[in-house]
C-alpha cells in the first residue's frame, strides 16, 4: 500500500495516509471532511545534489549510501 500526503480543502490540515487504490481519498482526520486533495511528493536527490554519481565528483559517496 502506498503512502500519500493529502491536504484538506476545508481546514487546510495536511496528513499522510496509506491507501489501497489510486482513486481512494481518505477523509480529513481533523474535521472529517471528504474534500481533500493529494499533494505532490518530492523525491530527495541528496546524493546527486551533493555531487555523488557525477563524473566531476572527487570525494567518496559512502556516507550517502552510494559507492
Amino acid at each position: 500500500m502506498p503512502l500519500y500526503k493529502y491536504k484538506c480543502l476545508t481546514c487546510y490540515e495536511q496528513f499522510e495516509e496509506l491507501v489501497l487504490g489510486n482513486d481512494e481519498k481518505p477523509p480529513c482526520p481533523k474535521c472529517k471532511s471528504e474534500d481533500v486533495t493529494r499533494m505532490v511528493s518530492l523525491i530527495s536527490s541528496k546524493g546527486i545534489a551533493s555531487g555523488c554519481g557525477d563524473s566531476y565528483s572527487t570525494g567518496s559517496c559512502s556516507s550517502s549510501g552510494f559507492s
